[in-house]
């Protein structure tokens, strides 16, 4: 094991230490890991802040889970209260930074603290100050190249309802794989009126992808896009160790508490119910967990309604536990267009779902939702922040372009620079 380059890897990332932090931060950066400790039944909130003279990291007391019971989620992004309870405390160790690099704990991970409002009543994200969402400091240290993407999967347009014995079996999927490229002109739009809600055919979706596709073509970016029926699990799976740049996933995701996925089982019959047999039993928290969490592929709908699923044909149900199962260490960004995608059950080790599974994959950076999106502005905020990628932009600068393009336009009438609409993706280790 000691000779496996994986174990070596996996090693040398767990044995980093405060000062290979401190030393791969700037003169004007900040390192922040937010946690946590409980006490009696309350749980603390402590930042651990570091900068490049520091003799070793501060420890600020922040605030307690009951302070932040007392504010109104739907009032998170439209009052200076809660900026004060996180980042006020902060405001001493943050004065003067260009970047602040940080590591949310607890409820903060299902928050966009990057995206609240500052004393002036802006929001913190802004063309002054950079913040940087982590899974973990540690992630400064590996810090990995901005190379221009060259190669790009999409999945969207997805058919959940087609039958069994319809679905493209892994094995015949690589002489029928749809590759397309820059040869391609004409798209077929479907329409926007669309919700993400339940397992619905999304046609939003649809237009998402195709929209990104035309707009990698125009770079001569190859793309592989997945659609209707042929955006299977198989395909997914098929990935694994093949090194692609991009993957972007517009799809139904779901995440179920403990408590739902119990409740669920009983309404359901145990076949109806198999993808998350395996985190049933008396197996490690973190398994149990990544089953509750996963995306909807092509012929989902079928395990959901108990109908009989061919030995060789997956479900469609790609849980979090099957991705951290894969060799995704070639890829660059995945993007994951789908709603709560950045759910997850919270522990003191981070959030276990979707992120977890794809970070477990070997994936460097994240987009993912913290509740259900809006299906225009999810197009609109994604398009752009392609066309920033497409032209050789890094992927945070991408990204906080497109929300700043997507918050000062007007769109069939609409206007979307109210946080709903763009504080829900948060871009996990794009540095």
């Amino acid at each position: 094991m000691a000779r496996c380059p994986d174990y070596e890897r996996y090693y040398r990332n767990l044995s980093l230490k405060w000062e290979d932090v401190q030393t791969s931060i700037g003169k004007k950066d900040i390192a922040i890991e937010f946690e946590t400790y409980a006490h009696k039944d309350t749980t603390f909130y402590i930042a651990l802040t570091l900068k490049p003279d520091y003799s070793e990291p501060h420890v600020i007391a922040l605030f307690n889970s009951e302070d932040l019971k007392r504010f109104n989620p739907k009032q998170y992004y439209n009052s200076v209260t809660l900026t004060g309870l996180i980042w006020g405390n902060l405001s001493n160790e943050i004065n003067g930074v260009d970047n602040v690099y940080f590591s949310p704990a607890g409820e903060l991970n299902n928050i966009g603290i990057e995206y609240l409002l500052d004393a002036d009543g802006k929001h913190l994200v802004s063309d002054k100050r950079n913040y940087y969402r982590l899974t973990s400091t540690r992630e400064i240290v590996k810090k990995q190249s901005q190379n221009r993407i060259k190669e790009a999967i999409l999945y969207g347009g997805i058919r959940y309802d087609i039958s069994p014995e319809s679905k493209v079996k892994d094995n015949e999927l690589e002489s029928d794989r749809l590759t397309l490229t820059a040869n391609r002109t004409h798209i077929n739009p479907d329409s926007l009126a669309v919700s993400r809600k339940g397992w619905s055919y999304l046609p939003g979706s649809k237009e998402e992808v195709e929209a990104i596709f035309s707009t990698l073509s125009k770079k001569k970016i190859i793309s592989e896009l997945y659609e209707s029926e042929k955006g299977t699990e198989e395909s997914f799976k098929a990935l694994s160790n093949r090194r692609q740049d991009v993957i972007h996933i517009a799809t139904h995701g779901f995440y179920w508490s403990e408590s739902n996925s119990q409740k669920e089982a009983r309404n359901r019959s145990l076949e109806s119910f198999s993808f998350m047999q395996e985190g049933m039993g008396k197996v490690p928290k973190e398994d149990k967990a990544l089953t509750r969490s996963g995306l909807l592929f092509a012929g989902a709908q079928n395990a959901f309604e108990g109908k009989r699923i061919p030995p060789d044909v997956e479900d469609g149900i790609l849980t979090a536990k099957e991705i951290s199962r894969m060799d995704l260490k070639g890829t660059n960004l995945v993007v994951l267009s789908a709603c709560q995608t950045g759910l997850g059950e919270i522990t003191g080790d981070g959030v276990l779902g979707l992120q977890r599974g794809f970070k477990k994959a070997g994936v460097q950076s994240i987009i993912m939702s913290l509740w259900q999106v809006d299906d225009l502005a999810t197009r609109i905020l994604m398009t752009r922040f392609y066309e920033n990628l497409s032209k050789g932009r890094n992927k945070y600068d991408s990204f906080h372009e497109a929300r700043n393009y997507l918050c000062k336009q007007k769109f069939d009438g609409r206007t979307f620079d109210d946080p709903y609409y763009y504080a829900a993706f948060v871009l996990l280790d794009a540095i």
